[in-house]
């Protein structure tokens, strides 16, 4: 289930893309209703306890199917931000005192143990991450606004998903140079080692 998730989502820009381009809404709405369905169904089958990630995945699937035949545009240029704006919650609010940042969550589930330095520097990244969202979130809303429907669709579902990557690797750099002493691994074995992590478990 999690491998049909995956791969649902990762094809979602494409398959979106291509039905705003041949006016085929509600296919995009039924589609992305689907797949964030996926990963809940999965956990209720497994009798696995539901996570704040599931809950908002329920939310916006609802949403998406209670506006179609109506105002299928604005709920797909709405869904976005959202998500943004929960992406920006998550690793915000994770900022709290007596919060443990996600980023450091994370990194102990891949290094168990952590030296000072790092769970400093975790702590920055998440906050590098929630100020990358919340400006995603308010591209993706200037755009909806102001520009055509062709050049948001290009921006979110080819261009943001490229600066998710250069993120990623920016990152990474400045990891490199910043723990040098800590950090023995390439970025190959570092993404590798992201994806066989649970990262879901951290938002529960």
């Amino acid at each position: 289930m999690a491998k049909l998730t995956s791969a649902a989502l990762l094809a979602y820009p494409l398959v979106l893309h291509t039905c705003l381009s041949a006016n085929r809404l509600s296919i995009a709405v039924y589609y992305l209703s689907a797949t964030l369905m996926l990963p809940v169904l999965a956990n209720l089958l497994a009798r696995r306890k539901i996570s704040s990630i599931d809950l908002l995945c329920v939310v916006l699937a609802l949403g998406m199917l209670s506006v179609l035949d109506t105002r299928e545009l604005v709920a797909l240029k709405l869904l976005p931000v959202m998500i943004h704006a929960a992406m920006f919650g998550l690793f915000g609010g994770s900022l709290r005192p007596g919060e443990t940042p996600v980023i450091s969550r994370i990194a102990a589930a891949m290094r168990p143990r952590l030296a000072t330095v790092e769970v400093a520097y975790t702590r920055s990244v998440t906050l590098a991450w929630a100020i990358f969202f919340l400006i995603m979130g308010i591209v993706s809303g200037l755009l909806a606004i102001f520009a055509s429907t062709a050049i948001w669709s290009w921006f979110v579902n080819i261009a943001s998903y490229f600066l998710v990557g250069l993120f990623f690797v920016v990152e990474f750099v400045f990891r490199r140079r910043l723990l040098a002493e800590y950090v023995d691994y390439g970025f190959v074995a570092f993404m590798l080692s992201l994806a066989r992590t649970d990262v879901r478990r951290f938002f529960r």
